[in-house]
């Protein structure tokens, strides 16, 4: 009894006296959690960052898909904001169809995506050299014509893409002021090392078009530099005081020189992510993407023919000549005048064309003519078709004359291919040049011709003359403003293969018809088509519509057979890729 009383007496003395925790077992205390804290924050600072990047990485997935979008409906790409309006900038005007500056803020108005990074601040974007070249915008041979656009939505044949399937980069043409991606394999080092992105690079992607980069944690500081607010021109600062060597070279706007043989190249770095370095994100699209989008390399559906000539092999152009449907003027080389493409020697020349984006070639043989003087073909427009479209595929030699004709509405004398003389018929001159006629050269001629292979009419509904076209009516006075270019000015256009489509419709009339004795009109309408690929891609350039009449008693009302054909004349050749006739009604 006595011990338990002691006891109990112990207990009670000590809970009197551990009634708190003395200041120094406080200040232990505190400065073990303070450590646990600092432990745990640098634990949790990696995966923060990290989500940041992995937000960037979506928005700039979301980014790209809606400039793709973008280029599926304009076809071309979206011009830089270059005013801080969220809007893209294209200078539109006279002889203005490019971009205001070649980099800036993204138009993510324009492009109905995402304004900021994950970061709050706004993405960088960046396009080739050229997108502010004011004549490359509509050249296909310079990469500026991917971001070329029309000066208005009004005229179908000032309409993007200005770019083709040639356009640079290629396997063939690296094209210029590019844009090459060094990869994560590069150290983020200063650029005089031995191992930077400059002196020894490996690159991610080369040869891009366009890029977007999210500028990371420090994109304040980035946009900004010593500034209170962002630069209104969408330049970024870009100070020395950036960290990373990576994300200097990102915000650096001047060209990095000649990469890879490409000239005013720009140089970017998406170089390894660190806590306290790069955290910069980006990305690109590459001209591939772009062409493979708009389907350029692929060949289109075909309309249905009723008569189909390809020439694009020996046997094809073989059958062409021996069918009884087809046959020329014996005075102005007929059949004997046309051949397979041959060089000096007894082989077959076949002509090698670009077919696609890297740069493969498909050999084709082609018709051409082998004398000096005028040539003519004609065909028979199988029976019962009074209605139709001619489509002739071409290409003229080198040279500063020549040409090639396409008949239409045509009749002969004999109603047979063979011997022909035309009775009565229209033609469509792609004239490039001939002796004695200069004020025809560079233009495309419509003419009707009478008693003979080469006789205009002095009644007929042009007037036995020719109806001249370089410019399309109201297209403006510019030189080539949606017109045919000058030989001297742009010789190479002249030497290109072309499409031209000649659209024949008019309805005869029925003895029922009040009008049935008068003459019946007819519409023509000739595009000029600029190839894009040789897979049957092609833009419209150039278009002119007329009238003519025909006599439907005389001419419709008997079993006279229509006819078409072409002819060509003077040196060099032309050479015949496709003839094919479509029938309407």
């Amino acid at each position: 009894m006595v011990m338990i009383g002691i006891v109990c007496k112990t207990a009670m003395i000590n809970s009197k006296k551990r009634n708190g925790f003395t200041l120094v077992e406080l200040a232990v205390v505190l400065v073990i959690i303070g450590f646990v804290t600092v432990g745990m924050l640098r634990m949790f600072d990696g995966p923060r960052s990290s989500a940041k990047y992995v937000e960037d990485q979506q928005k700039l997935a979301d980014i790209k898909a809606s400039i793709m979008a973008y280029v599926a409906r304009y076809r071309t790409l979206p011009c830089p904001d270059s005013n801080k309006d969220g809007k893209e900038n294209p200078e539109i005007g006279t002889g203005q169809q490019h971009c205001e500056a070649n980099e800036g803020y993204l138009p993510y108005q324009t492009l109905k995506t995402h304004a900021r990074n994950a970061y709050g601040e706004r993405f960088y974007y960046v396009t080739v050299a050229d997108s502010t070249n004011k004549s490359g915008a509509t050249l296909s041979s310079s990469s500026g014509s991917y971001f070329g656009r029309p000066k208005d939505n009004t005229d179908p044949f000032d309409q993007a893409p200005y770019f083709a399937l040639d356009t640079p980069p290629t396997a063939t043409d690296v094209g210029e002021g590019l844009i090459f991606v060094c990869d994560r394999s590069v150290p983020d080092v200063p650029p005089s090392d031995p191992n930077s992105c400059q002196k020894n690079p490996s690159y991610e992607a080369s040869s891009m078009i366009a890029t977007v980069v999210s500028f990371g944690a420090n994109s304040d500081q980035t946009w900004k530099g010593g500034a209170s607010s962002v630069p209104v021109n969408g330049v970024p600062a870009c100070p020395g005081s950036l960290d990373s060597e990576a994300e200097k070279l990102n915000c650096n706007h001047a060209p990095a020189g000649k990469i890879a043989d490409v000239e005013r190249a720009r140089l970017l770095h998406n170089a390894q992510q660190s806590k306290d370095g790069f955290d910069d994100a980006m990305i690109w699209v590459s001209a591939y993407e772009v062409k493979k989008l708009l389907g350029m390399g692929k060949r289109p559906s075909e309309p249905t023919y009723s008569s189909r000539n390809d020439f694009k092999t020996s046997q094809g152009i073989e059958d062409f000549l021996n069918s009884p449907s087809t046959g020329g003027l014996d005075r102005t080389g007929g059949q004997s005048g046309w051949e397979v493409a041959t060089d000096s020697g007894d082989e077959i020349e076949r002509r090698t064309i670009t077919v696609n984006s890297d740069g493969d070639t498909e050999e084709v043989t082609v018709l051409t003519q082998t004398q000096n003087g005028e040539r003519a073909l004609f065909i028979e427009i199988p029976e019962g078709t009074d209605e139709y479209i001619l489509h002739s595929v071409v290409e003229l030699g080198e040279g500063d004359s020549g040409g090639y004709g396409v008949f239409f509405d045509t009749l002969l004398e004999a109603d047979e291919p063979e011997n022909a003389v035309v009775d009565r018929g229209y033609v469509t001159q792609f004239n490039r040049g001939y002796s004695g006629a200069a004020e025809n050269e560079s233009s495309i001629l419509l003419r009707d011709w009478k008693e003979g292979e080469n006789e205009e009419s002095d009644d007929g509904p042009y007037d036995g003359a020719y109806y001249r076209y370089n410019t399309r009516p109201g297209s403006g006075d510019e030189p080539n403003d949606g017109g045919i270019p000058d030989k001297d000015n742009d010789p190479d256009w002249w030497e290109e293969i072309h499409k031209m489509t000649i659209k024949v419709t008019g309805v005869t009339p029925t003895e029922d018809d009040s009008d049935a004795e008068s003459m019946l009109q007819r519409q023509v309408t000739v595009t000029v088509y600029d190839m894009v690929d040789y897979y049957g891609n092609w833009r419209p350039r150039f278009d002119f519509t007329q009238t003519h009449t025909l006599d439907p008693k005389d001419e419709f009302g008997s079993d006279r057979k229509l006819f078409t054909g072409f002819r060509t004349w003077s040196s060099p050749d032309s050479y015949f890729y496709e003839f094919d006739i479509e029938r309407l009604n």
